[in-house]
């Protein structure tokens, strides 16, 4: 049986997900669902690793089936759901989020999202240090991953290849999708570069800016997670 770990990690990608470990300080704030004491989608791991190539894509297939299924039930799918600091997690991102508790040992809907979050703000400190990724290293990451899939060595990476035949996409529409996704995730690594925070205080580092966050739900669904 094949494992399959980076295919999981891609998805995560995806996702916009970054897990967390650590420790907060227990202090109540308005926020406090965002700290990271509230994550707990630290993957099981036996959850997923066991995958064969053929499990992988048919995860794949369910899940891209249940975002389309998803999208075409929301009439703005770029309207903002979150916002953290003035940075749109849109309905979009939401689906997704929905369609991939399809996938084993993700975590739950909440606990997701609540990673999300994490990570917008640490993109709106970027934003605020007008860190701007270099556009020539983003379209170079982003060609390598078509021309792995126009070649077919996706080895690793079945369930994007099921992702996208269950969302009915072609190749191009699938990495297209991903651009603000790669765009994002260059900001947060040049950041950290910026402030190499030492890792086993990160957490407590993102904590605080969770702390001063502007964080406003408006998605009704979501919100009542949050109750």
């Amino acid at each position: 049986m094949l494992k399959i770990v980076n295919g999981l990690l891609n998805a995560l990608l995806v996702a916009g997900i970054a897990f967390s470990s650590g420790c907060s300080s227990g202090r109540e704030n308005k926020n406090v669902d965002f700290m990271s004491s509230a994550i707990q989608v630290n993957s099981n791991e036996e959850d997923y690793i066991g995958l064969t190539e053929k499990e992988a894509k048919e995860i794949g297939i369910s899940v891209g089936m249940k975002n389309k299924e998803l999208l075409s039930s929301v009439s703005d799918v770029d309207e903002p759901a979150i916002l953290v600091n003035g940075i749109a997690i849109t309905n979009r991102t939401i689906c997704y989020q929905k369609a991939m508790q399809l996938y084993p040992g993700i975590g739950t809907l909440k606990d997701n999202i609540v990673s999300i979050v994490r990570t917008k703000v640490v993109q709106s400190e970027a934003i605020k240090k007008n860190i701007e990724p270099s556009q020539k290293d983003i379209d170079a990451y982003l060609q390598e991953e078509l021309k792995t899939f126009k070649e077919g060595t996706t080895f690793g990476l079945d369930f994007e290849v099921g992702y996208i035949e269950g969302m009915g996409i072609t190749i191009e529409e699938y990495i297209e999708s991903r651009k603000q996704m790669i765009y994002d995730m260059y900001q947060r690594n040049q950041f950290w570069a910026s402030v190499q925070p030492i890792e086993k205080n990160k957490e407590e580092y993102i904590d605080d800016l969770v702390k001063k966050a502007e964080i406003e739900i408006l998605d009704p669904e979501i919100k009542q997670l949050f109750q």
